[in-house]
């Protein structure tokens, strides 16, 4: 009888590429499956190991979440365009050309 292979918390992080606090998340919150030996091993199973890495893979991170459709606010645009002119002041180039928000009036 082959013995199934399991991972603890540290060994899976480090399979899968996460921290162990991310595990311990999952395991938490249920999207990852464990059992609890003891008062606080965790030991999780390289099938449910595989099926999260299949499920959560690619989804983290703002440019995997947002919208296709996804437009900035006015306010968020117009930061973005201050920051180039800003850096590229700083750096003693030409600043990239305005956006749309640029446009709108300002009180002096």
């Amino acid at each position: 009888m082959a013995r199934r292979r399991s991972y603890t918390v540290k060994e899976a992080a480090a399979r899968l590429g996460l921290a162990e606090s991310t595990i311990r998340c999952a395991i938490c919150s249920g999207a990852m499956r464990a059992q609890k030996i003891g008062l606080r091993l965790n030991v999780i199973t390289a099938e449910e190991v595989e099926r999260y890495r299949q499920e959560r893979w690619g989804t983290r991170g703002w440019d995997k979440r947002k919208a296709r459709d996804y437009q900035p606010s006015r306010g968020a645009q117009w930061a973005k365009d201050y920051r180039h002119r800003k850096k590229a002041a700083m750096l003693g180039g030409t600043p990239r050309p305005a956006s749309a928000t640029d446009a709108v009036s300002r009180k002096p």
